[in-house]
């Protein structure tokens, strides 16, 4: 049978109705009964479908049955060549002769339209004419457009991929699961990502990224092993041999490094989360911790447990200890803490816990501690100004210990201001001493010692016999 001009067909069943548009349709018969066999429509093809799902599919939406809506789909394309099913009366197959379009609208009130096109869709049907796979070849993309209850300004999901492959749910037309391979990439607003495949399962709504994968927006890219994108928490980790990179007017033009095992980054709280062996950088100044934690928003930086950070020293303090010493670098400043809590505003660092600091021939030891860096100047690293620690203070010097509740550390005078307690210092030469404040250097052996009105200053020295 061949038809032309203007070709409408149109079957009803089991709640379903199709309808195919063309130039030209062109059906084979064979057998006793003249069941269709094959066909190909050429010409502006359109063949739609819509079904009205189960009462128990409402239900499970809690929908009412007078309230059940329709689930769509309709293909375009400007030749579909098709076989029937072995009675004739429903598809099998069909397959577009070239370039084609597929427009899915589930009857999950939660979920978008969602359209499929490849430069070629091949399509599989059960034995109720329901679509139940469907493959695309020779470049793909899937655009996934918001839910008509999405909140304002929600931008549409869009893939592409050289292949794609997926199954659907024949009584509702959604998406079972979508596997894209070759040239992966991913695009939602300014967040975007690539990779070698993808898959995406509809019941979790996520996205699983293999094969070199990295995500990236406006102020960060990260890379890993495996990358997940939740799409419907907008929430993105990153699993095994994590690196990323963050950017944003928070890094002043510098950006910072981080490696990790693991990193969750949620952009509806704008938080990153790190865990695992991290490392993070920027320019001299280094962090090691378990975990960190990034405040995106509030330019902001937590640490967890046992947490390391490494700080350069003023400019004129490495070129008078390279003039002393010639080519010999002193070693930057060294923090062990517990726990860090970094400011941006302010360039403020809060140490807490068994804090430690540690420079070339001086260890300050606390229960707290507060570091102050200086603003980064153009073409200069951010250098430790000063540190004030507070709560059992101890300070350990080659031959000399002191001990204190109060210090405060200067950087560009390499000294410490002992305060508290009162403070007292032992010298292994000099003896015992204590006074209202000791300020000492870590340059050399000099101790300043002040008393006052109500603290006397007080010395003991080894006598020799």
């Amino acid at each position: 049978a061949v038809s032309e001009g203007n070709v409408e067909v149109e079957s009803q069943r089991e709640g379903r109705v199709s309808r195919l548009n063309a130039q030209k349709v062109e059906v084979a018969f064979a057998g006793k009964a003249s069941q269709a066999q094959d066909g190909t429509a050429s010409g502006g093809v359109r063949i739609s479908q819509e079904a009205t799902p189960s009462v128990g599919a409402a239900r499970r939406q809690g929908i009412s049955a007078g309230g059940i809506p329709a689930s769509r789909k309709e293909l375009t394309a400007d030749a579909v060549r098709f076989n029937f099913q072995a009675e004739g009366r429903s598809l099998k197959d069909a397959a577009t002769l070239g370039a084609g379009k597929l427009v899915l609208l589930p009857p999950d009130l939660k979920a978008g339209e969602r359209i499929v096109t490849a430069g070629r869709l091949l399509m599989n049907f059960d034995n109720r004419n329901r679509l139940e796979s469907m493959r695309g070849e020779g470049g793909t993309r899937i655009t996934f457009l918001p839910a008509k209850d999405a909140p304002p300004g929600s931008a549409p999901q869009e893939s592409t991929a050289e292949r794609l492959m997926t199954v659907l749910d024949p009584a509702t037309q959604t998406m079972k699961s979508l596997n894209q391979t070759g040239n992966f990439q991913f695009r939602e607003g300014d967040r975007q990502a690539t990779a070698e495949r993808a898959s995406y399962q509809t019941t979790s709504e996520t996205l699983v990224l293999l094969g070199k994968p990295q995500i990236w927006d406006d102020e960060m890219r990260a890379r890993a092993e495996t990358i997940l994108i939740d799409l419907r928490t907008n929430t993105a980790e990153g699993l095994g041999k994590v690196q990323s990179t963050h950017f944003g007017a928070a890094n002043r033009g510098e950006p910072t490094s981080v490696l990790a095992d693991r990193v969750v980054a949620e952009r509806q709280r704008q938080t990153v989360h790190y865990e695992g062996h991290v490392r993070a950088w920027r320019g001299a100044d280094v962090v090691e911790s378990a975990t960190l934690d990034v405040f995106r928003s509030e330019r902001r930086v937590s640490s967890g447990t046992q947490v390391l950070t490494s700080h350069l020293q003023p400019t004129a303090l490495v070129d008078k200890a390279q003039a002393k010493n010639g080519k010999r670098q002193p070693r930057p400043v060294t923090i062990r803490a517990e726990h860090l809590e970094y400011l941006d505003q302010g360039r403020k660092a809060t140490y807490r816990g068994s804090v430690r600091l540690q420079t070339e021939n001086t260890t300050l030891e606390a229960d707290r501690l507060d570091a102050f860096f200086s603003s980064p100047a153009a073409g200069k690293e951010m250098e430790l100004e000063r540190a004030v620690a507070d709560g059992n203070v101890k300070v350990t010097q080659p031959g000399r210990r002191a001990t204190g509740q109060h210090a405060e550390y200067y950087s560009a005078d390499a000294k410490i201001v002992l305060s508290g307690g009162p403070p007292s210092l032992y010298d292994a030469e000099k003896g015992f001493t204590s006074g209202r404040s000791l300020t000492f250097y870590s340059r050399d052996d000099r101790l300043v010692v002040s008393g006052g009105d109500d603290s006397a200053t007080i010395s003991r020295h080894r006598i020799e016999q």
